[in-house]
């Protein structure tokens, strides 16, 4: 019996930058995405992601585990003082809040 594909929980941002890298994945992995971010302002662009998200996985059947809050303020106490060093603190957050959704293993 075939070994079943490993799956993967990839982190997205947003749906312009994933079909590349969603397409190579999808050949090696059984592969879901999760959507997190809370780093993104204003809101209009947050929900103009989420919007853009929803239609691309709609049509490709992406499986998606969403976060929907919007943690902005949280974010921005974390980075205060500490501004130089925003990007490493958002990956971060991101990786973190991933690696614990795939942790415990939440279904789509």
């Amino acid at each position: 019996m075939p070994d079943a594909p490993l799956k993967l929980l990839l982190h997205v941002c947003c749906a312009p930058c994933s079909p590349h890298v969603i397409g190579l994945l999808q050949k090696e992995f059984t592969l879901s995405a999760f959507f997190y971010n809370p780093n993104i302002h204003p809101y209009q662009e947050f929900a103009r992601r989420m919007a853009t998200l929803e239609d691309y996985a709609a049509k490709t059947r992406l499986p998606i585990i969403w976060d929907r809050s919007y943690h902005l303020e949280e974010f921005l106490r974390l980075i205060v003082f500490r501004e130089q060093d925003r990007c490493r603190f958002c990956y971060y957050l991101r990786l973190k809040a991933t690696a614990r959704v795939a942790k415990a293993g939440v279904r789509v």
